[in-house]
């Protein structure tokens, strides 16, 4: 097997199932390095919780003594991928977790290649939406599936109100307060400037009764540039602390607080963004729980699972129109889905991208003032959260479409 600290593979049996490979990629001399190994050695690249994925091949699956084996597929260079099957009889499919323009050319070309030399060494590949698939089915023909993301519905829940309280004080956050959330890289594929543009549309209105929370992942570098737009472009917001900054570490603590990792995720924080003071620390719970509407400002976008993850907290989302987001989004009917003209937003020297930018920042502070605006009671929450749970958007959910695909192989 080649260089599996990029890439992931599922085995499973009828006794056991468990996740071998995970994407390590941090350095710390605080010692977290080692216990965050730990909690992420069975995870699936974010896209199963373990504890989850593993419950659900183990107890709801008979996989007699075939296995499946599934490998991700890495958007850069193919070190982790291996195209030669361990054994004949074990059917093996590849992960397709991004757009399909993600994706090196040097990447698919392999792949591609070593299904000319041997069509047997890949049996699927498994899409993260039905958008991907179909981009991928003229070059791997019907051996794509498409398998919508879950989530851990154990993790993202609806909060009791005494915790919801609680937990929105620990961010300055008042009882009254409508808090629009992004959590994400806040990258211009992202929708870095679409959120500049609503933010400042947000400035110019000076709405007392709206606060925005910003989980950033992603590069320093990437952060660093969202603290200097925000800073330059919403002061007054800014200024009246109607902006919060936080890391969500919550997929690595799994809920639970955990002094260690938050200390180690503070250490890579860049200095001037901690010591901000909108910086409002380390959220070991997931940031949804305490939001009243998610934003989606993608113009490319495979599926996102924060759309998932706000609905299955009660949630509703304004998003951009685009991949594979309206395949989930689209089930609730309080959502905000946004035609935007995304060729031209991707388009850094289109003559009308300026343009472009205002509207889809306008149409945001539109869809969040109409989410906003509704009555989300406690009736509507849940309903929102059933949908996730019918429409099969869990890990169990998930796990068993994939394992019904794999078993089909096998038969």
């Amino acid at each position: 097997m080649r260089d599996l600290a990029r890439g992931a593979k599922l085995h499973s049996s009828e006794n056991q199932a468990s996740l071998v490979g995970y994407d390590q990629e941090f350095s710390s001399s605080s010692g977290a390095q080692a216990e965050l190994a730990a909690l992420r050695k069975s995870y699936f690249d974010e896209i199963v919780p373990p504890h989850r994925f593993e419950k659900t091949l183990s107890q709801e699956t008979q996989l007699a003594e075939n296995r499946s084996v599934i490998y991700h597929f890495m958007k850069e260079g193919v070190a982790a991928i291996e195209t030669k099957k361990a054994h004949p009889d074990i059917p093996q499919a590849l992960y397709l977790h991004c757009c399909r323009e993600d994706y090196t050319s040097a990447t698919l070309k392999e792949i591609q290649n070593a299904q000319d030399e041997d069509p047997s060494s890949i049996d699927a590949f498994i899409a993260v939406s039905e958008h991907v698939a179909a981009s991928f089915r003229p070059i791997f023909g019907e051996k794509v599936h498409a398998v919508i993301n879950g989530i851990d519905t154990d993790l993202y829940t609806i909060l009791p109100q005494e915790e919801f309280l609680k937990k929105r004080a620990q961010l300055g956050l008042d009882p009254e307060d409508n808090v629009a959330l992004y959590i994400g890289r806040p990258s211009n594929i992202k929708g870095r400037e679409v959120l500049m543009y609503m933010l400042s549309r947000y400035e110019q209105e000076n709405d007392p009764n709206i606060k925005f929370v910003f989980a950033l992942s992603g590069s320093e570098k990437e952060k660093l540039l969202f603290a200097n737009c925000i800073e330059e472009l919403a002061p007054q917001l800014v200024g009246e602390g109607k902006v919060k900054v936080v890391l969500d570490i919550s997929k690595h603590t799994m809920g639970a607080s955990n002094p260690t990792l938050e200390n180690h995720f503070l250490e890579q924080t860049p200095w001037r963004l901690r010591n901000a003071p909108y910086f409002a620390g380390v959220t070991t719970f997931p940031i949804h729980q305490i939001a009243d509407v998610t934003l989606i400002p993608s113009l490319r976008e495979a599926l996102s699972l924060s759309q998932i993850e706000a609905f299955a907290c009660g949630q509703h989302v304004v998003a951009i129109d685009s991949g594979g987001v309206s395949e989930v989004a689209s089930k609730d009917p309080y959502s905000r889905l946004i035609s935007v003209d995304t060729p031209v937003l991707l388009n850094e020297s289109a003559p009308r991208r300026y343009d472009a930018l205002e509207d889809a920042g306008e149409q945001f502070c539109l869809g969040i003032d109409e989410i906003l605006a509704m009555n989300n009671t406690a009736e509507v929450r849940q309903q929102t959260r059933k949908m996730v749970q019918e429409n099969g958007f869990t890990s169990e959910g998930m796990a068993r479409k994939v394992i019904q695909i794999m078993e089909q192989i096998r038969s």
